[in-house]
């Protein structure tokens, strides 16, 4: 380890992780519905053919990995055996149709008090997570309202607090919206949180679920607030991944109350602190799970001079952007196994 070996480490034990993206072809339906036969090749966008030494390898040439070639698909396959895939759809599948659809909604719940029933639910029926006390991989979203204290001194509190509901409330929609769900609300933003089984997947879809809470800031809630007399808003939004621990702080007094304890929930946090008004940044383990259509449209960003956190390495813990809105859509399969192979780094 290099460095400062006082400063917090960024990441856990899992901190390899490392994603394959590849494409899958069907080549043969059988009778059975539940098998299928299909052929698959590493992702071009991603990896090229190179030779080193006289041997073949694929090189990940986002990650700047060598994998022997011979090997590589062989140890990718062997992980599918007797395993189940994850493949998560999104119940919000085009972003603009979405915004649009929410904006009566707004201007309906902006039109009441703060004790009246809250507008039309989007997602009536979703799901309750299942999850326990224990070790999972979490991808987290942090996201928060940019300068909600001049908001909250500047606005009368029945302003504030209608504001303030209405933004939750339709944040919280898009989350659920993309198969994650929300741990708290911090008063003027939350914390959310995409569980496991569909770890490798999950980066896709909180990435796409963020810039559809930015769209939603920008093209359907300033717009409302403002017809409302009420100043536009922005948001920030920052996202990492990796092993947490779920807790229950109920400390004894009878009711439950699960947390997520880990430095990717601190991290999420933190990273989003340094976004600037309407950005979306990621941590460098949030940025290796994505797919390469997603990683296409991240840039790095330097970290703040005050930032202490470092990866397993001792190296600083790098940070990126995420470009909105992407130019490319989002990726059509994302199989949520992530093969393990032990890589070996690109030197010279």
């Amino acid at each position: 380890m290099s460095g400062d070996t006082d400063r917090p480490a960024a990441l856990s034990e899992d901190g390899d992780f490392r994603r394959f993206d590849l494409i899958f072809t069907s080549v043969k339906d059988t009778d059975d519905p539940k098998v299928v036969t299909i052929t698959m090749r590493p992702d071009p966008r991603r990896y090229k053919e190179v030779e080193v030494d006289g041997r073949q390898y694929w090189e990940d040439t986002h990650d700047n990995v060598l994998y022997p070639r011979p090997d590589f698909l062989a140890a990718i396959a062997s992980q599918f055996s007797e395993r189940h895939l994850c493949f998560s759809l999104p119940q919000i599948r085009n972003a603009a149709e979405y915004v649009e659809s929410r904006i009566p909604c707004i201007n309906s719940a902006l039109s009441q008090s703060s004790g009246d029933a809250p507008a039309h639910e989007p997602f009536p029926e979703r799901h309750v997570p299942n999850i326990r006390p224990g070790t999972s991989h979490f991808v987290i979203l942090s996201a928060d309202i940019v300068g909600s204290t001049r908001l909250a001194t500047t606005l009368s509190s029945d302003a504030y607090a209608r504001l303030v509901r209405v933004c939750l409330r339709e944040f919280a929609a898009v989350i659920w919206g993309f198969g994650g769900h929300v741990l708290k609300f911090t008063g003027d933003g939350l914390l959310a949180y995409f569980p496991e089984p569909n770890f490798t997947g999950n980066h896709d879809l909180a990435i796409d679920g963020a810039i559809t809470l930015q769209r939603l800031a920008t093209d359907a809630i300033s717009p409302s607030l403002g017809r409302a007399g009420l100043p536009a808003i922005q948001i920030r939004v920052g996202i990492d991944s990796g092993r947490a621990v779920v807790e229950d702080l109920g400390l004894g007094c009878g009711t439950p109350s699960l947390d997520i304890i880990g430095a990717v929930a601190n991290l999420a946090a933190k990273i989003q602190a340094t976004a600037a008004p309407g950005e979306i940044r990621i941590g460098q383990s949030m940025l290796r799970g994505l797919h390469v259509q997603w990683r296409e449209i991240c840039e790095p960003v330097t970290p703040p001079q005050d930032w202490e956190y470092q990866d397993r390495q001792g190296e600083i813990y790098q940070l990126a952007r995420v470009q909105w809105p992407p130019s490319a859509p989002p990726p059509t399969i994302v199989l949520g196994t992530t093969p393990t192979l032990a890589p070996t780094d690109i030197s010279g």
